[in-house]
């Protein structure tokens, strides 16, 4: 286990995840998901770590490493943009001839796969890691005889599925040399040359072992799938109070409540576990929040509700609604601002990524709100949208569709204001109630 090097893909830029950001520096439960992953790892005997990153993301990774200063790894700059391949090669002088562990740190999964994978190692020299599926994955599909790989399909039609078997992403690789040998000679018109090298090793006969992992997997390539890593997470808390908390006598706490350090509920609240409240957090007269994450610094003013939400630092509500939605840090909600979680038709609901419309597979799903953004009072977000950062929503908008980065919308009515003629018509209160024999 010593010597396996363990080469973390973490060069992407996230875009299918818009309007978040980096989905690894994204904080679950004050800590970001990056954190997890390396912590997994250490847990697990892994401690020889190279984390491919972009130009784009390098910054954060130096930053992260003297935040966390108990994570030691190389970081290697992805030169070579052709996808996967092109991450694995960018690192070829740091990881060929050695033992090879490949992830991808968006990935979540428990750590039985760890143990499944340390005593598969044991007699299989190469091995790839499948999960079987009801539902669509837009990614690798695995055709499987006796154990073994017979052919990888890279985004089939999901009319047409060669299994139910999907691809996660822990390939391991006892001699490194012989995969990097078959990415550099592999072939494609498509963004799929780290599956075409796959293929090509299961054709030449190399022997393929396909470990079959049952456990959690949380595949973070959506916006909407940040609610499912949020909702693991929360599964694990336990009660928990920090210091300085304040707790009004009126307020209600139900189920695992996670306080951090100075978090002030006030009276008539209700926070129904699991619920995660961040540091110095106020909680306004009656709230209402349930199966939620809130950030750091927020304030949640009167009578909001905010319901299996993920909300990040430094955010001020106020008589809002947010349900089944993702916040990003520095946003604002005018009073009477709704988040829209549920179509009147109750069918699923759909979200545009790029030029495709995808099915979220979710009946509940709210918005995706970008840093830096402020919605103006008595607006309303339909389900499913997502508004990029940096935005202004004026007031009383119904937003219906995406908003992009750095963009305003403004409502214009046709105010007409003119001299009241009927002014001297007009009754005093007074000669009103004695009119009305009051």
């Amino acid at each position: 286990m010593k010597d396996i090097k363990v080469l973390i893909l973490g060069g992407g830029d996230s875009t299918r995840y818009w309007p978040l950001g980096d989905k690894l520096f994204m904080t679950y439960l004050g800590r970001p998901l990056l954190y997890y992953r390396l912590n997994q790892l250490y847990k697990n005997g892994f401690k020889n770590i190279y984390l491919i990153a972009g130009s784009h993301n390098l910054d954060k990774y130096k930053l992260f490493k003297n935040k966390f200063p108990e994570f030691s790894f190389n970081i290697i700059i992805q030169k070579d943009k052709r996808g996967m391949a092109g991450a694995v090669l960018s690192a070829e002088d740091s990881i060929k001839n050695s033992p090879l562990l490949i992830i991808k740190p968006s990935d979540l999964f428990e750590d039985s796969l760890f143990s499944h994978f340390l005593k598969s190692a044991k007699t299989e020299d190469i091995i790839l890691t499948g999960f079987t599926s009801q539902n669509y994955f837009p990614g690798g599909y695995l055709t499987v005889k006796d154990g073994y790989l017979q052919h990888i399909v890279e985004k089939p039609d999901k009319d047409n599925l060669p299994s139910s078997m999907t691809r996660l992403v822990f390939d391991y690789f006892k001699d490194s040399s012989l995969f990097l040998n078959y990415l550099k000679k592999a072939r494609s018109t498509k963004d799929d040359l780290y599956e075409v090298a796959l293929e090509n090793m299961a054709k030449d006969k190399h022997k393929l072992y396909v470990l079959n992992y049952s456990g959690f997997w949380g595949q973070l390539q959506y916006p909407w799938n940040a609610l499912n890593i949020s909702s693991y997470y929360l599964s694990k808390i336990k009660n928990y109070k920090g210091q300085n908390v304040q707790i009004a006598k009126g307020a209600v706490l139900k189920g695992n409540v996670y306080l951090e350090d100075g978090v002030k509920i006030l009276e008539n609240s209700k926070i129904i576990g699991p619920t995660y409240i961040g540091k110095n957090t106020l909680i306004g007269n009656n709230v209402i929040i349930r199966d939620s994450m809130i950030g750091d610094n927020c304030i949640i003013g009167f009578t909001t509700e905010i319901t299996r939400s993920l909300i990040g630092n430094n955010n001020w509500f106020h008589t809002n609604y947010i349900g089944d939605s993702i916040m990003s840090d520095n946003i604002a909600l005018g009073a009477g601002a709704v988040i829209a979680n549920f179509r009147l038709d109750e069918s699923e609901i759909y979200s545009s990524v790029g030029h495709q419309k995808l099915n979220t597979n979710k009946i509940k799903l709210g918005a995706a709100i970008g840093e830096n953004t402020r919605i103006g009072v008595n607006s309303s977000i339909m389900p499913g949208i997502k508004i990029g950062k940096n935005c202004v929503i004026g007031s009383g908008l119904v937003i219906s569709r995406d908003i992009n980065d750095y963009n305003s919308c403004f409502l214009k009515p046709d105010l007409q204001i003119q001299e009241n003629k009927n002014a001297s018509k007009t009754k005093s209160r007074e000669n009103l109630k004695t009119a009305l024999k009051f």
